[in-house]
């Protein structure tokens, strides 16, 4: 602010000592009479309103970008929170977007569900469930795959209640999927060997 007042105060300065110094002829040769168009009390007048405007507008601007850096902050402690809650669930937690995209998952459903693929965000659910079942580690789609694929996609996408899963090493899984609207399905996975 300080270092917005001195420039304002420089420019103005140097401004009036320009005009005070400069003459204007009209025509052609002609002198005239000393009037100006503008008077400079006017034209000090606009010439403050105008450096003021700027000043102010700095200062808004500054004070936007603050708010903007404290909300960006906020939400950046916010979503590693839910992280950190996430990855404190004992079951494998996952969360797949509107188009079946897996947005988030915990430690416990790569472990769960990585079958040499290695699971990330971005990855469709289709292509995270057949990684399973081509592995050979989903034993209900055994001899199958192709058929188990379809129905285990279409009770995905209209989730009705929780199921069993049988996985080899004699293991198996209650599977629990919800539609959230506007946001997803959100899968929970539970060792109920």
């Amino acid at each position: 602010i300080g270092a917005a007042l001195v420039m304002g105060f420089a420019i103005s300065g140097m401004h009036y000592t320009g005009m005070a110094s400069t003459y204007f002829f009209l025509g052609q040769g002609k002198h005239d009479d000393g009037r100006m168009a503008l008077s400079p009390t006017s034209l000090a007048i606009w010439v403050s309103l105008t450096s003021g405007s700027i000043t102010l507008l700095a200062i808004a601007v500054t004070v936007i970008d603050r708010r903007l850096k404290k909300a960006a902050d906020a939400e950046h402690s916010s979503r590693a929170q839910m992280l950190e809650a996430i990855e404190s669930i004992s079951d494998g937690f996952s969360l797949y977007d509107m188009n079946d995209r897996l947005a988030v998952c915990n430690q416990r459903y790569r472990e769960l569900m990585d079958c040499g693929l290695g699971i990330v965000p971005g990855m469709s659910f289709e292509a995270i469930i057949r990684g399973a079942a081509e592995s050979g580690s989903l034993l209900d789609a055994a001899g199958r795959i192709d058929e188990w694929m379809n129905e285990r996609l279409a009770r995905h996408r209209t989730p009705r209640s929780h199921f069993i899963e049988h996985w080899s090493g004699d293991r198996w899984f209650r599977v629990s999927e919800r539609r959230v609207w506007n946001i997803g399905t959100v899968a929970i996975r539970t060792d109920i060997t």
